[in-house]
């Protein structure tokens, strides 16, 4: 099964983000991220999961975020 995690803005890879995915592909799931990395500190290739960069702000109602819902 292909699974994705959809958040705003993602700084680091931190500890709550290794503890959703790692668990996922141990039963065998695809995991997808599509965030905004733009500003993202560290090496992204450690990330264990496919990326999807998305234009997406914090703000639901912003109409940038019409543009991240078609990426």
């Amino acid at each position: 099964m292909k699974i994705l995690m959809d958040t705003n803005r993602v700084k680091t890879y931190a500890l709550g983000f290794q503890n959703v995915i790692l668990p996922l592909q141990q039963l065998g799931h695809q995991v997808y991220w599509a965030a905004d990395f733009s500003n993202f500190i560290g090496d992204i290739n450690k990330i264990d999961c496919q990326i999807r960069q998305i234009d997406i702000v914090s703000y639901p109602f912003h109409r940038t975020n019409f543009k991240a819902l078609r990426q």
